[in-house]
């Protein structure tokens, strides 16, 4: 819907990785967190700081689901994914036109490769849970509407 509205791409990309930690953090605390933990989220008194950023939630919720490494291949992309909140630096720069104009300026490529993180990384979630609750499903078979292919991003 914010990419829809052609003024709020950068809202739209800026929220990406909220939910990515979003994701992270809940499949961590189901999978992995023991009672104490669990207890501390719920108390407000557990924060996710530390050794608890996003790499290590992501490799631990990989281990606990048999090794893959499905969740966390996004470590290596994860300070791209800080430069489009809304302070960083690709989120700023595409907030001008060419003539310096305050304005969106996100091409069609931006737009189609953040939906297409942002599907991958659900789909994903979905099939992770799917897993946990004892399912057995296709990774194709969880979004078969998602292209295969998403254009590179250019700068």
């Amino acid at each position: 819907m914010l990419c829809e509205s052609g003024l709020a791409i950068g809202s739209a990309m800026a929220l990406f990785r909220p939910m990515a930690d979003a994701i992270a953090r809940a499949e961590w605390l189901y999978l992995c967190a023991d009672v104490l933990i669990l207890e501390q989220f719920w108390n407000k008194d557990f924060r996710f700081s530390g050794k608890y950023k996003f790499e290590y939630l992501a490799a631990e919720v990989d281990r606990k689901l048999g090794g893959t490494d499905r969740l966390s291949l996004y470590g290596e992309h994860y300070s791209n994914f800080s430069d489009w909140t809304h302070g960083g630096y690709h989120a700023t720069s595409l907030r001008f036109s060419k003539a310096g104009d305050i304005e969106p300026s996100y091409s069609d490529g931006h737009i189609r490769r953040l939906l297409g993180h942002a599907v991958a990384f659900v789909q994903m979630h979905v099939w992770h849970m799917a897993e946990v609750f004892g399912y057995r499903v296709e990774f194709s078979e969880t979004a078969p509407w998602m292209d295969d292919e998403i254009p590179d991003q250019s700068r």
